[in-house]
């Protein structure tokens, strides 16, 4: 029996790279006798394939498809076969935490700006200023890096006029502070901010690592 399952999209590649599909392949045998014909192709080529009957098994990402099957009583005992508390897009918006609700608690996502920093002192004015004006909490990713790129901006300007070169050179030397504390360049990267990771811890999203700038320790996430 041959039974014909898929990896996700773009990612099909890399999971065939990296060995999960013969991993998974030399399992499936051993644990069930069955032979596995991988066919890589993206989830939304796949979910219609998988109606229709040409597959028997498909590995897919494409949450909103997968449930739409579901309602039509054509998807049975779907399983996830991996959870985590890290979601990449999303955690750090107004409305992540009101569409999902106590879910939200505990996930993490990249980011590397909080207002509860106490040295980073323009932080929670920027912040407590976007709620007033907008009635929501910025996002802690997208809302920061803009605001900070501008007062970048504004503090080079004031120091080297609007003469280009003049500013490449101001924004290529010059500390500049900022709500997520000091950033300074070299080339085109910035030195001063490290990479890091924000939490949902109730009502609050905190920076949880590095160690350096946490505003708060890691919590396991217990439930969904």
């Amino acid at each position: 029996m041959v039974n014909r399952g898929a990896e996700q999209g773009n990612a099909a590649a890399g999971l065939n790279a990296q060995g999960l599909a013969a991993r998974l392949r030399t399992a499936i045998a051993r644990d069930t006798g069955l032979a596995i014909d991988w066919r890589p192709g993206p989830s939304g080529l796949l979910l219609p394939q998988l109606e229709r009957g040409e597959l028997d098994a498909a590995l897919t990402q494409a949450p909103e498809l997968e449930l739409a099957l579901e309602r039509q009583n054509l998807v049975h005992d779907r399983r996830p076969i991996a959870l985590g508390d890290f979601v990449l897009v999303g955690p750090t918006m107004d409305f992540y935490q009101k569409v999902v609700g106590a879910s939200a608690n505990n996930i993490v996502t990249v980011g590397h700006w909080s207002p509860y920093r106490a040295d980073w002192t323009k932080a929670k004015p920027f912040y407590d200023a976007y709620v007033k004006k907008f009635n929501e909490i910025p996002d802690h990713l997208d809302s920061a890096l803009a605001y900070i790129s501008c007062e970048i901006l504004q503090q080079a300007v004031a120091k080297a006029g609007l003469d280009k070169e003049k500013l490449r050179e101001v924004i290529s030397t010059t500390t500049f502070d900022t709500i997520n504390g000091p950033v300074k360049f070299q080339g085109v990267e910035n030195v001063a901010t490290p990479t890091a990771f924000l939490q949902v811890q109730g009502d609050k999203i905190e920076l949880v690592w590095p160690a350096s700038i946490a505003t708060a320790a890691y919590r396991p996430k217990t439930s969904w």
